[in-house]
């Protein structure tokens, strides 16, 4: 079973990871692919593909088996250098808080905590007026650009009718059929649960 989960994996969703993988939590990590996506992978599915990906996080922060600190044996005898870092100094590519990039699928990525933690910025501007995104939920541009992110262009739907929506091609249609290919994507939704009670 681990081999069929392992084999569901695009390119693209483990390049996704590749490069996200070392500046969000697991949690994070987990609920931005599955909004990408359009999937319900655990936090657990995730952390285990990146293992078996051999992508590394960083975080760890244990030595590997055989490996010694750099400082071993220099205890008491190690003191400032002209290569040194003085008190508050900041690498050159040290980012503020706030600070916002562009990822490679055109969202924009916000640094939310030291050292390098970055969120989507449409979920943070979502959750600072309505709180948290509830599970089974995600955002959809309304005008289909991802960068546009005020709260008026911010919809909450289900994930699976944002699949439907894709599906659609609800963003690369006319304006005038848009709102009647949403409520086609709606109802779709609505009939496949129903079906899904009727047989349990």
């Amino acid at each position: 079973m681990g081999n069929n989960q392992h084999n569901s994996y695009t390119k693209d969703q483990i390049k996704f990871l590749q490069d996200n993988y070392q500046s969000m939590s697991r949690k994070e990590l987990t609920e931005a692919f599955n909004s990408k996506f359009c999937q319900d992978r655990t936090i657990g599915a995730i952390t285990s593909t990146c293992k078996r990906e051999k992508i590394k996080s960083g975080r760890t922060g244990f030595y590997e088996k055989g490996e010694k600190p750099w400082n071993t044996g220099t205890k008491g005898i190690c003191k400032p250098n002209s290569g040194s870092f003085k008190k508050g100094h900041q690498p050159k590519n040290w980012k503020p808080i706030g600070h916002q990039r562009i990822d490679k699928d055109g969202y924009i990525l916000e640094k939310i905590a030291e050292p390098n933690k970055f969120r989507l910025r449409h979920q943070l501007v979502w959750e600072q007026k309505n709180g948290k995104i509830p599970e089974g939920m995600v955002l959809w541009f309304i005008d289909g650009n991802r960068q546009n992110c005020v709260i008026e262009n911010l919809e909450l739907i289900k994930k699976t009718e944002q699949l439907r929506r894709n599906k659609l091609r609800v963003n690369q249609s006319p304006e005038e059929i848009k709102e009647t290919l949403k409520l086609v994507a709606k109802t779709q939704v609505v009939v496949s649960e129903r079906k899904k009670e009727l047989l349990k």
